[in-house]
């Protein structure tokens, strides 16, 4: 009966978006499928899609009421692009990042950072060779420090595959994180990252055993690292109460201290439901709630709080094996359902749900019927059809000159040195030549800074790519410094005589903010 009840109230829902006057909005122009939305700083919109083939990107720019302004084509459709979120960044530009081929026919991770008026300023591309297909999932704005960029590898090797990129705000690579999984974690994946005041949180999946499994077999489970602001992990949390037989996590939310975790569950017979998750602020776990009862097919994948004591989610399920609706689910925080809304039946769930400053929400999804177009939906805090706007505004307004549709090209640097650093560790080591030394050696420091740290047991290495200066010191056998001496980033080389130093081991020493990145046994005779 409760079944019954559930698909009667989703048709009534369903007729009534089908004679709104106002939504949805519909963008056509390109054959493509959404991928995110956020609120501008004017009050209108900015939506990222791809177009089917995955060979370009599309950003459309709304108005207040959806009605589109203006759109830019990303790419020159020579090859894979799939951008995934855009962001707005703090001097009123954008920040977009994703997956190209555009270097030697293979995925890598992209970043790229526009203007106000949506023109390039500066775009990387992490080549990672021995990597085939690494992706670029999530990129955020931090205060006006840069950005982060969250990567994930399709990569045998544990250390290789979540993967947490900070630049600085013209585009320069300052560390690189890697995230090793415990003994009983594989296959892990990355899909989002959100920025909380004591750190950062990367939602995700991973295989994990079930009690009594042997070791090497496992079921996926949704995955949640904590770090804190340098990137160091906190905490790992694999997922698995309340009667998990797996599932994933695909979005998270900050909430009076606690996260929120829009995911999967998959149940002992193979139903898939709509999950929230709650996961308290020092990792431990709270508890998980189905948010549609009886789906076949279902996932929660996009959350947002509302307030302190609500959040949307959006969700998207099936009462057999084909499509089924698409919507939002008004809930508090224990997940009772207080409204919901269903926009349309889908075989994709929604893509992007951004809030507006007056607590409006916008929902975009893409509906393959005929073919692929990108649909938008824009509701209040109850879930009901928002209305249309009379009141002029001014958009764009910190470009000079209207913006034109046209195509945005991915002129990109390369950077090599994720992958340099696989290939060649020595570049991270502090080199000595020649050693054992007579009368003259030279140093030559390192190119990358890397810093280890055990949290849990688990070794942990950031990878510096850009630092001020280091300091370094050598000291004989009885422990007495015998030079100190401030290295500046670009000195590759120091030459040292030593006509006046006693003879025995030495130990040198490289420095960076009180901690030793590097050392090196010298003996002279």
């Amino acid at each position: 009966m409760r079944k019954k009840v559930w698909v009667i109230i989703l048709l009534l829902l369903h007729t009534s978006v089908l004679y709104s006057q106002n939504w949805p909005k519909v963008y056509l122009g390109m054959n493509a499928f959404a991928n995110w939305v956020i609120n501008n700083y004017d009050k209108g919109y900015l939506i990222l899609g791809t177009k089917t083939n995955y060979n370009l990107g599309w950003i459309i720019k709304t108005d207040i009421n959806g009605d589109q302004l203006w759109d830019k084509k990303i790419g020159t459709g020579q090859y894979t692009l799939l951008p995934k979120n855009i962001e707005q960044t703090n001097d009123n530009g954008y920040i977009v990042c994703g997956t190209t081929s555009q270097i030697g026919n293979q995925n890598d991770a992209f970043i790229l950072k526009l203007n106000s008026c949506a023109e390039p300023e500066w775009c990387k591309i992490i080549y990672t060779p021995t990597i085939p297909n690494d992706l670029g999932t999530c990129v955020k704005p931090v205060n006006n420090e840069g950005y982060l960029l969250l990567g994930m590898c399709n990569d045998q090797n544990p250390k290789n595959r979540i993967n947490l990129f900070r630049f600085n705000s013209v585009g320069d690579l300052i560390w690189h994180k890697s995230y090793l999984p415990d003994s009983l974690v594989y296959a892990e994946d990355a899909y989002n990252l959100i920025i909380d005041y004591d750190g950062f949180i990367i939602t995700g999946d991973a295989y994990y055993p079930n009690p009594g499994m042997p070791p090497g077999y496992g079921v996926l489970r949704p995955y949640l690292i904590k770090t804190d602001t340098s990137g160091q992990p906190l905490w790992k949390t694999v997922y698995w109460q309340g009667g998990y037989n797996s599932g994933s996590g695909f979005k998270s939310v900050a909430n009076l201290n606690n996260y929120y975790c829009a995911a999967r569950r998959s149940d002992t017979s193979g139903m898939d439901h709509p999950e929230l998750i709650k996961i308290f602020h020092n990792g431990d776990t709270a508890y998980s709630v189905d948010l549609i009862n009886n789906s076949y097919l279902g996932m929660a994948n996009q959350i947002i709080p509302i307030n302190d004591s609500n959040l949307i989610v959006g969700l998207a399920w099936s009462l057999n094996n084909g499509p089924g609706p698409v919507g939002l689910i008004k809930i508090d925080t224990l997940g009772h359902n207080k409204a919901n809304i269903t926009f349309l039946n889908s075989e994709t769930p929604i893509a992007g749900l951004a809030k507006s400053t007056d607590n409006k929400l916008l929902s975009v999804i893409t509906n393959y019927s005929p073919s692929a177009h990108i649909y938008a939906w824009k509701v209040n805090s109850n879930l009901q059809l928002d209305s249309n706007y009379t009141k002029s505004y001014t958009y764009d307004s910190l470009c000079p000159y209207q913006i034109n549709s046209d195509t945005i090209e991915l002129n990109c640097d390369i950077i090599v040195d994720v992958s340099n650093l696989i290939i060649h560790p020595e570049t991270a080591i502090l080199l000595v030549n020649p050693n054992p030394a007579s009368s003259a050696l030279t140093v030559e420091f390192p190119k990358y800074l890397n810093i280890t740290s055990v949290n849990s047991g688990i070794p942990n290495t950031t990878t510096l790519y850009s630092w001020n200066e280091t300091t370094l010191e050598i000291y004989n056998v009885n422990g007495e410094k015998v030079l100190q001496k401030i290295i500046p980033k670009e000195q590759q080389k120091l030459d040292l005589e030593l006509d006046n130093w006693s003879r025995g081991l030495y130990l040198f020493r490289l420095q960076y903010n009180n901690i030793t990145v590097a050392m090196k046994k010298v003996l002279i005779y």
